[in-house]
Formats: structure tokens, C-alpha cells, sequence
């Protein structure tokens, strides 16, 4: 995930050095490779930051039932599922 917003990041730095240098069509492309990155990696979390137990998908839950300001904060305080109570298990390897 981090290496997702990392990515999204320099193009975010690629857009705006285009915008200023370059004809419309560079600036259209590398807006579209951005959006998609960030669709993709919201679609990929919401998929797939979930319980092992339950099913339940975390991430959605935060971002569909948490204030904007909030989810983030929420999310990773979780410290046990919020549909079963599962607690996960760290062996710290």
C-alpha cells in the first residue's frame, strides 16, 4: 500500500511537471495512469484488508461507516474484528 501511494505520488509530481512543459495529450495520459493507480489501490484495499475469520472487510468498513476525518484512526486502532471479535494472533515473525 505504501509503495502504491509512493507511486501515485510521482506521478501526482510527473502531472504537474508535464502540465507546465508539455502538450495536453502528456498531461491527459499521466492523469489517467493516476486516477486509475488510485482507483486500483482503493479497490485492492477494500478487497482485501479483511478478517480470516468472519470475511469481514475492514478497510470498506472504515471508509463506509467512519467520518472522513476519522476511518484512518479507526482502522488502525482496530485491535479485534468488528463483526466476530476475533483478536489476531502475532507470533512477531
Amino acid at each position: 500500500m505504501l509503495a502504491l501511494l509512493i507511486c501515485l505520488a510521482v506521478l501526482l509530481l510527473a502531472l504537474g511537471w508535464y502540465m507546465w512543459s508539455s502538450t495536453p495529450a502528456y498531461f491527459l495520459s499521466i492523469s489517467l495512469v493516476a486516477i486509475c493507480l488510485a482507483a486500483g489501490g482503493f479497490t485492492f484495499a477494500c478487497l482485501a484488508i479483511k478478517c480470516d475469520k468472519c470475511g469481514l472487510k475492514w478497510f470498506w468498513r472504515a471508509v463506509s461507516t467512519q467520518h472522513s476525518r476519522e476511518w484512518g484512526l479507526w482502522l488502525a486502532n482496530l485491535t479485534e474484528c468488528p463483526g466476530c471479535g476475533d483478536i489476531e494472533q502475532s507470533t512477531g515473525e
